[in-house]
């Protein structure tokens, strides 16, 4: 395009010189026609932008990550006018077309139709575009090119890839922190807010001085032998170019640690803040619940406005979901809210273990 540019950048200045010093119809010819050639592919390209038509479907609304999935492109040309050149430009970040080079340009003939079969891989659980990102069209001159946005992006809800135990290393999952207490009906830190009724005897007076109210010391009975899976909901970005990817390693964390576990015989509760008011309390312990377990997770819903507050309260309000010995706190930054909570956790006899999920996995 740029050699276009330049050899009609010549060859006007030519005929301006040639009316300049010579005059004549052919001079004066050559320079209308010069002139008027940007201006009618400028118009061209206007014809082309509100009468083209593209057309996107993908083989799933919700495809899994990771996997490929069928996604087709439909160009469309419904008027009588030759459209020259038409390429697309695809969002890149998130996902990956196969097979179709950014560089293509299209032709269609009046009536024409193309439609592009290929499949289409998207990286990461959450919700974003996907597909045409851009279109340009370029006039038959090749002077001018026209890029703008799809107006009609494809949006997707993409579902966490299949859970694997491959990244769970053995060393994480000691007998140590396997350990179930056995102690029965003693009173236990795990507290409440107090009750009429209850015994006061059970007060805890050192965490009410705290808090500002009552709260009292639970029994609890038998622990059972299990793993408290705890993740960090709060989005701390509005760049969503850096909280999908974590709050995709969160959740692919949180469904690879219940699979490991539960084909270890080892029930696995999940504790969770969705939306930032809503509880998720879920809990899987065999493989036939297992799909349910991971459709429950894939719902959870990060939020900007969390400050992990409700969670904190929410757990000393529960008794139910601390009735396992051992718990993951996952988080992709670890900050006040998980240390808030891993206080709790250990103030009430916890065996607990942070992961923080990034780029590259640290336990």
């Amino acid at each position: 395009m740029l050699r276009n540019r330049i050899i009609f950048g010549v060859l006007w200045v030519l005929s301006v010189v040639g009316i300049s010093f010579y005059g004549g119809p052919v001079s004066y010819g050559l320079f209308l026609v010069l002139t008027f050639i940007p201006v009618t592919s400028l118009v061209y390209l206007i014809y082309v932008f509100f009468n083209y038509r593209i057309y996107q479907e993908i083989g799933s609304k919700n495809p899994v990550a990771g996997s490929s999935t069928p996604y087709f492109i439909t160009l469309q040309n419904e008027k009588k006018l030759l459209f020259s050149s038409i390429s697309v430009s695809f969002f890149g970040f998130f996902s990956e077309i196969e097979g179709l080079e950014e560089k293509n340009e299209y032709e269609l003939s009046p009536g024409e139709g193309m439609r592009l079969e290929t499949g289409i891989v998207c990286r990461y659980r959450g919700e974003y575009f996907v597909g045409v990102e851009r279109i340009s069209i370029l006039d038959p001159f090749r002077l001018i090119r026209l890029n703008f946005k799809n107006p009609e992006p494809l949006l997707v809800n993409v579902k966490p890839e299949r859970a694997t135990d491959e990244g769970i290393e053995r060393e994480r999952v000691t007998e140590e922190f396997l350990e179930s207490k056995t102690t029965q009906d003693i009173p236990d830190v795990i507290m409440r807010e107090y009750v009429p009724g209850d015994d006061v005897r059970n007060i805890n007076w050192r965490v009410s001085a705290r808090m500002g109210e009552l709260f009292v010391r639970t029994k609890t009975g038998e622990e059972k032998r299990g793993i408290l899976l705890i993740p960090d909901t709060v989005r701390y970005s509005d760049d969503k170019y850096k909280y999908i990817p974590d709050e995709h390693r969160i959740i692919k964390r949180i469904l690879d640690i219940s699979f490991y576990y539960v084909r270890q015989g080892i029930p696995v509760s999940l504790f969770a803040i969705s939306g930032g008011d809503r509880c998720v309390h879920t809990e899987v312990s065999s493989d036939t619940g297992f799909q349910e377990y991971v459709d429950e997770v894939s719902g959870i819903v990060f939020d900007e406005n969390g400050d992990g507050s409700l969670l904190l309260q929410e757990l000393m309000q529960s008794p139910k979901a601390l009735c396992f010995n051992n718990c993951f706190v996952i988080a992709s930054q670890p900050g006040k809210v998980t240390s808030a909570v891993c206080d709790y956790l250990e103030r009430s006899g916890k065996n607990v273990k942070i992961l923080a999920v990034g780029d590259k996995d640290e336990g």
